[in-house]
């Protein structure tokens, strides 16, 4: 069977190996690779040459990460004092494991912390991987630097095995890929110039190095269990700290400095300020602005309060939001790839044609829509203060537009230390530093200076790409993935197959505007204003590249390439779909009694796969939701390719509308499906 490699140990990189070991039906079998000891360093035989015509009676899988642990986001070293998940207990893990049901009993009360800490979803997934065996296929320190495609069609990764001095270069060549590296792996970090005269920049860090930075010079412990950290760095204490940008990790930073002099203890911290650290917030005074942050509880539609993260976890909460790729009811004819055949193609919902198609319903979305924003507005208290209506979002004339990014309050003494004396918010952006490292000084582009900062935190999310180089350059766009539009493709650098693709899309997506522009609501802002960094991602089902599903190839997937408030959910049908596709189980083999409810790839033309990755990137660009999904509509997208019942609640038409999903609710859709199979 195929060697496989999982780039990421991840939400999705853990459960995408469990889901493929459990459907190849390794777990109780032997693999080339079970006689490695817990995170060993050293490479499987089977995956240091090529030999694809070795027989294997089970797979050989392998997991790689650059970090020195698992957990991806929520890796030991990216924990930070205050981290909290923004979903409460019950949202946030795989459905065969309650995360409430590792923890001692004095940390699992939902009313005590109601937000699960970055430390429990660490442990958690450490209990996790264990119960599913899969440290032995973990390789952490091991960071893909270049991936290329053989002759033979195997892949080949080039990996720097950062965990000695020096470091050490190892190949590894396997049949299937998963990138599972998510959208979080590569910092935005801004480019700031030195003022005249200036020779040092002051300490800048990305959001990404807070914990490593809290550690390095706070004492800060992650894990409750560990030894006081050692080579500690002591330095004058924080006097003015820096945060730049808007996005939810910025609330948290300025909470976390301005309130760390009265949460030593509870922060876990062994060194702080004696005196409140002043801290200025810097949002620029262009683009969406600060993100829009919900209250931590919220009332659900049959009236329960609830985790405000619970409270968008439903069918009529997805109906409602006018962020998501519309869903209109169609039903057309296709006719079958090299074939006389037609087959019916029933699309879309009709509860969303019914709503959305009258006007009645439309104004049903838009009155929802301003109470909402109205709520708050009210609740956050914009109007409170000319302080406090710095933060309200700039984009459109609503709090909630789709541009903004998002959040909850899970502080609860959030806004009592924003509006604090030491806190102070600007808009605008930095001009230039000034100044040295010792006493660095911020000019702004409004003409403002600060002065003595000690350190500055860019909040300024994430590059939206793959951070590994392809060979040859050509091969990123051929899989789908973005690239920065400043290195697009010309006949100098790529394949000539690249180039011949670019006015593919283009016409794709000039066809997929004219029919998104239809279902853009009359009141609605055209977002495709500022011009785009990147290339967009181009992945069928945001997993898999159009042109090699097209050609049969079965040895590529992508986790992880969307935006949304329940990613443990989408991770554990993504990785169903994802073993089901490198298995070759889309595929319309004669005489399968449930094939007609299934997906069937080769039935699907280039075209129309290239039609419904250009409708889901262009809803993107136009609506500013760019790589957001709305979790049950997607789910559902892919549950039924899989031939299995997306409706998972039961109780009837109301139940499966407004109660609320959670991972338990999908709870052994792989059993199921492997059942189906049979």
């Amino acid at each position: 069977m195929a060697r496989v490699v999982i780039v990421g140990a991840g939400l999705y990189g853990l459960i995408a190996a469990k889901t493929y070991l459990q459907v190849t039906g390794a777990y109780g079998a032997t693999d080339c690779s079970d006689k490695t000891t817990l995170y060993a360093e050293h490479l499987p035989a089977c995956f240091a040459t090529s030999n694809q015509n070795a027989t294997r009676s089970q797979p050989a899988l392998l997991i790689v990460d650059s970090a020195s642990g698992l957990g991806g986001t929520w890796t030991k070293e990216r924990l930070y004092p205050n981290l909290l998940s923004q979903n409460s207990y019950g949202a946030f893990e795989y459905s065969d494991l309650p995360l409430k049901s590792i923890l001692p009993a004095e940390q699992s009360g939902e009313k005590q912390n109601q937000f699960i800490t970055g430390a429990q979803i660490n442990q958690y997934f450490h209990v996790w991987s264990e119960k599913w065996d899969l440290q032995k296929h973990m390789r952490f320190n091991w960071k893909v630097t270049r991936v290329s495609r053989l002759p033979s069609k195997e892949w080949k990764l080039e990996i720097e095995v950062t965990s000695s001095i020096p470091s050490r270069s190892v190949t590894v060549i396997c049949d299937k890929l998963i990138l599972a590296t998510g959208l979080t792996s590569v910092p935005n970090m801004p480019v700031i110039p030195l003022a005249s005269g200036s020779i040092t920049t002051p300490t800048e860090i990305h959001a990404k190095e807070v914990g490593a930075y809290c550690c390095d010079r706070l004492g800060y412990r992650p894990l409750n269990k560990e030894a006081q950290p050692t080579g500690i760095r002591h330095r004058q204490p924080l006097r003015s700290v820096a945060v730049y940008g808007g996005a939810k990790s910025s609330f948290d930073f300025v909470h976390l400095f301005a309130s760390m002099h009265r949460h030593a203890q509870e922060f876990q911290l062994d060194h702080t300020p004696p005196e409140p650290v002043q801290v200025h917030w810097i949002i620029r005074d262009k683009g969406a602005g600060a993100a829009w942050i919900a209250p931590p509880e919220s009332r659900l539609y049959s009236g329960e309060v609830t985790a405000t993260d619970r409270t968008v976890s439903t069918r009529l909460s997805g109906l409602m939001n006018i962020c998501a790729h519309p869903m209109w009811k169609q039903i057309s004819l296709v006719r079958q790839p090299n074939s006389w055949k037609w087959n019916l193609r029933a699309e879309g919902s009709w509860l969303y044609s019914l709503l959305y198609g009258n006007p009645l319903g439309r104004l049903v979305i838009e009155r929802n829509r301003r109470w909402a924003d109205q709520g708050l507005s009210e609740y956050v208290g914009y109007a409170s203060s000319p302080k406090m209506m710095l933060l309200r979002p700039t984009s459109g004339y609503s709090t909630i537009e789709c541009t903004s990014p998002v959040g909850i309050a899970n502080h609860s003494d959030l806004w009592d230390t924003i509006q604090g004396s030491n806190v102070h918010i600007h808009r605008s952006s930095i001009a230039a530093y000034a100044g040295d490292e010792s006493n660095a000084t911020l000019r702004l582009a409004d003409g403002t200076e600060i002065l003595s900062i000690d350190l500055i935190i860019h909040a300024t999310g994430w590059k939206p790409v793959v951070p590994i180089e392809f060979e040859p350059p050509g091969l990123r766009m051929q899989l789908g993935l973005a690239r920065p539009l400043e290195n697009t493709p010309d006949p100098n650098n790529v394949s000539n197959e690249t180039c011949d693709m670019l006015p593919e899309w283009n016409d794709s997506d000039t066809i997929a505007e004219q029919k998104m522009r239809k279902h853009l609501h009359h009141d609605r802002t055209d977002y495709d204003v500022e011009k785009q960094s990147y290339t967009p991602y181009r992945l069928f089902r945001r997993m898999v590249a159009p042109s090699l599903v097209a050609e049969g190839d079965r040895s590529f997937v992508a986790l992880g390439v969307l935006l949304t408030n329940q990613i443990a959910i989408v991770a554990e049908v993504q990785a169903l779909w994802a073993a089901a596709f490198l298995t070759g189980k889309f595929e319309n083999h004669p005489g399968h009694s449930n094939r007609t409810r299934l997906l069937s790839l080769n039935d699907c033309s280039l075209k129309d796969l290239q039609t419904s990755v250009s409708e889901d990137v262009v809803w993107g660009r136009l609506s500013g939701s760019n790589l957001f999904v709305d979790t049950l509509q997607y789910n559902d997208m892919l549950m039924r390719d899989l031939g299995l019942n997306p409706n998972r609640l039961g109780g009837g038409f109301w139940q499966e509308l407004t109660a609320v999903y959670g991972p338990s609710a999908y709870a052994g859709i792989v059993e199921e499906w492997l059942e189906m199979q049979k």
